[in-house]
């Protein structure tokens, strides 16, 4: 993508679900990051913005945009068109530092983009990045940290290379405690401080209940199916599904059913409600050739262990099995909780909160700071 200028600091922006596409103009700002970008522009020093287009949909889902592809598939190709982007900006620009506000579905991509850079697995090296802000990311760790991975802090760490006068007197506010729909735990590393997660309480994208496998299952098979027409979201959520299942079925015979002197055992180190959750999320690997042999052959180990003492066996499998009932309905304990429904009254109204709770505005002082934080680093204003 080419940028007219090389600015002390250019914000990469990702906008949320329908309002985006892969040929957009990069230079106009709508949606809920637009209600951020003048504001942004009219506080800082030597600082410009540019939009990442990409297909921004939701699998043609009615009242999503113009995009078919899956969300899932939309989601990566943000990410690539924004990792892109921001190699071409370090490439191009040695002096540019760089952030990245992003939106919803847009904020997904933010996020990989944070935690491949802070990683040091990313486009560009860490010190090139001032700050990240994600609004309504779907995949926001629970605990309630306004900066995962950095406890306590209520301010942003300042840019690399600026003592951050300006900086420090932003502050950014707690999100819920809760997580994400489909939450990761992975970090942000050497960018922890300075990506801010912005989450409304009851913006189910961001605030999910924790303890609602059944939730994050629906929305892992959502995020990989064809929903343009009934016809197509059935055949795609059907397949995706058997897929589900088939990672799932694997996963708890290989690492939840013990086969050992004692017999046949089922000792699960987590419910099947989670299993099959993990097992529809997008960015689990389905399983390769290897573990498809190691399920066939642990099925074969467990048929003959039961066909050996089936008396004992079958009585004893029963009985764990019983057992599990519990754990299956403590993982979706907070789906049969009343105040826990009532919290999501308005997911909608949450969702698209940002600009009126004030949070776009708070990024927009954020990285006005750190643009005059940088200037004056540089012996600028």
């Amino acid at each position: 993508m080419p940028v007219a200028r090389c600015p002390g600091l250019l914000v990469l922006g990702v906008q949320g679900t329908g309002e985006s596409t892969p040929a957009a103009n990069p230079d106009i700002t709508g949606g809920m990051l637009g209600t951020m970008v003048g504001p942004m522009l009219a506080q800082g020093v030597d600082i410009a913005h540019v939009n990442i287009p990409y297909e921004a949909s939701f699998g043609g889902a009615p009242g999503t945009g113009p995009g078919a592809a899956p969300f899932a598939a939309s989601v990566d190709q943000a990410t690539a068109r924004l990792n892109a982007t921001a190699a071409e900006v370090v490439s191009r620009c040695p002096q540019t530092m760089l952030a990245v506000a992003a939106y919803s579905q847009g904020a997904v991509a933010g996020a990989e983009f944070a935690r491949q850079v802070g990683a040091g697995q990313g486009p560009v090296p860490a010190d090139r990045v001032a700050g990240v802000a994600l609004f309504s990311d779907g995949t926001r760790p629970a605990g309630g940290a306004p900066f995962p991975g950095a406890p306590g802090q209520m301010t942003p760490s300042p840019a690399p290379g600026t003592d951050g006068a300006a900086t420090s007197q932003v502050r950014v506010p707690v999100p819920p405690a809760s997580g994400g729909i489909t939450p990761n735990e992975v970090g942000f590393g050497a960018l922890s401080g300075r990506v801010a997660e912005f989450c409304a309480p009851g913006d189910l994208a961001c605030d999910a209940p924790g303890r609602a496998a059944v939730l994050r299952t629906a929305a892992g098979l959502a995020a990989r199916a064809d929903l343009h027409d009934p016809l197509a979201a059935v055949s795609s959520v059907s397949a995706a599904w058997h897929q589900t299942t088939a990672a799932a079925t694997s996963t708890v015979l290989l690492n939840d059913i013990q086969v050992d002197g004692t017999g046949v055992n089922y000792v699960p180190a987590a419910s099947v409600s989670d299993r099959i959750a993990d097992a529809a999320d997008p960015r689990t690997p389905a399983p390769g050739a290897d573990q498809a042999q190691a399920t066939a052959d642990k099925i074969s180990r467990i048929v003959a262990a039961v066909a050996a003492d089936p008396l004992r066996q079958l009585p004893q499998l029963a009985g764990q099995l019983g057992a599990a009932v519990q754990a299956e309905l403590a993982a979706n304990a907070d789906l049969l909780n009343p105040a826990t429904i009532l919290s999501y009254a308005d997911p909608v109204g949450n969702h698209t909160s940002y600009a009126g709770d004030g949070a776009t505005q708070q990024a927009a002082e954020w990285f006005g700071a750190l643009s005059r934080d940088i200037a004056t680093a540089r012996g600028g204003r």
